[in-house]
């Protein structure tokens, strides 16, 4: 397995559990506040985003890194 793949797939199940948190919290604050599902909607895809983001970073450096070598 490619290193930077390793260190994703933390990531991915943290964003998964918070995603299935977030869904099952949007069920008690369904009838309070309408507009919470928009930031429970948030969190997930900003954690995707992150992930990926940080993911690419990490290729990038490593390429950059055997270049120097």
């Amino acid at each position: 397995m490619p290193l930077p793949l390793l260190k994703v797939i933390p990531f991915l199940c943290v964003s998964a559990l918070v995603y299935v948190l977030s869904s099952s919290l949007t069920l008690f604050v369904d009838a309070f506040n309408w507009n919470f599902y928009k930031y429970v909607y948030f969190i997930p895809v900003f954690c995707l985003a992150l992930i990926t983001k940080t993911s690419r970073l990490t290729v990038s450096h490593l390429q950059i890194s055997k270049i120097h070598v």
